[in-house]
């Protein structure tokens, strides 16, 4: 299991199909605007903390 998708189920009591729905969300989000030249690093970083709650510091793990 991804460890975000860890984190989240125990920080904010989500259930594994919830998490693993947010996670692929944003990580949907943040590729296609890579793709298109929409979002820089510091985008990225704001999505990850705006919408996961998390420190840049994941943005590896994300978008594995």
């Amino acid at each position: 299991m991804n460890k975000i998708v860890k984190i989240l189920m125990k920080r904010d009591h989500m259930n594994e199909a919830d998490a693993r729905e947010l996670v692929g969300s944003v990580r949907e989000d943040i590729t296609r605007g890579i793709a298109e030249g929409i979002y820089t690093y510091e985008d990225v970083a704001c999505i990850i903390e705006d919408d996961l709650g998390l420190e840049p510091d994941y943005m590896d793990l994300l978008l594995i």
